[in-house]
């Protein structure tokens, strides 16, 4: 971040609270801007809410402005008002978390849409996003939508999630790909956490080549999940206008 104006120099701030990775002092240690300089723009940021500082661990997060501004922006957005009715009803009925997701990178999987009903499983706010999708049903769906060559360039990159439960090579992939492809659907247990299964269906808009899933949140003792997948299913075509 040498060399760059200021103005760029606080969005990186930003990007790095957003990761909520970074403490204070490591982030000064590793920006190479001059200390009066960060001192200045943390002020700043903090000031205005666009950045907090956890007064123990002294770690970074976005300030409350941030995540409004963000949340605000999505749900003016032309996914969210067609999504979010749809959405709504689902986490009503079943009484679980469901989301509308884009994948845009390997490093980046897009919250467009939630609901969360209280007393369920809970997931990051909307518009942000997630790092890794070899361990969830979303990124399980998205990578059987993508040609092969890419699916091996993804796990040849090492950029993976692993554990007892996670399918993190390619040969372990392939099959759960095809599986994937044949049903329609991407479901799985304790991949993404150890108490959790996920059921995540495709949304395909016409004139859209976009990649979008409708994903589900459940309690792995939650029994009967097919009622779950047809309405998902049933609930994505409508969404899309492709009923």
């Amino acid at each position: 971040m040498n060399n760059v104006p200021a103005l760029q120099r606080g969005l990186e701030l930003i990007r790095a609270a957003a990761a909520g990775d970074y403490t204070v002092a490591q982030l000064e240690s590793e920006s190479g801007i001059p200390k009066a300089s960060f001192n200045r723009l943390i002020k700043c940021l903090s000031d205005n809410a666009f950045i907090k500082i956890n007064e123990d661990s002294r770690k970074l997060s976005m300030g409350d402005d941030a995540v409004y501004l963000a949340m605000e922006s999505y749900e003016n957005s032309s996914l969210y008002q067609l999504g979010y009715p749809g959405v709504y009803d689902l986490g009503e009925n079943f009484k679980a978390t469901f989301v509308i997701h884009q994948y845009c990178a390997p490093d980046r999987i897009y919250w467009r849409v939630k609901h969360a009903p209280p007393n369920c499983i809970r997931t990051r706010p909307v518009g942000f996003y997630m790092n890794f999708f070899n361990n969830n049903a979303q990124g399980q769906l998205f990578l059987s939508m993508m040609p092969k060559k890419e699916v091996k360039e993804y796990f040849a990159s090492g950029e993976l999630i692993h554990g007892d439960h996670i399918l993190d090579t390619y040969k372990k992939m392939k099959s759960r790909l095809e599986q994937i492809r044949e049903q329609g659907f991407a479901y799985q247990e304790r991949e993404n956490h150890p108490g959790m299964k996920q059921i995540a269906v495709p949304l395909k808009f016409p004139g859209d080549n976009g990649l979008y899933s409708l994903t589900c949140y459940l309690p792995l003792d939650y029994e009967d999940v097919a009622p779950v997948q047809d309405r998902m299913l049933y609930e994505a075509a409508r969404i899309a206008g492709v009923e």
